[in-house]
């Protein structure tokens, strides 16, 4: 999560592997990241989760399927307010 309340489909914590940029994403805003493409074809923009789930929802995509893995660790809970709880 870079701007607050928008989230990116992305594993990596850096820009370097797909875009060849150094900087981390969370430290980016959305002005910049929109207007970086892939470094190889078909040099494509990174989406917004909201993108990606819009573009899920439209007819004639039904067959393709998201798996989303998130992972939350002490370092990347900074948006965050309060701890998780353990439900019991």
């Amino acid at each position: 999560m870079a701007d607050v309340g928008f989230f990116w489909p992305m594993q990596d914590a850096t820009l370097e592997r797909c875009y060849g940029k150094k900087e981390k994403i969370a430290d980016c805003d959305w002005s910049y990241l929109s207007g970086l493409k892939t470094l190889k074809a078909p040099y494509e923009s990174l989406p917004r989760l909201v993108d990606l789930l819009t573009y899920l929802a439209e007819p004639g995509v039904e067959d393709i399927w998201l798996l989303l893995d998130i992972k939350v660790g002490e370092s990347d809970c900074h948006w965050r307010d309060e701890p998780t709880h353990k439900v019991e």
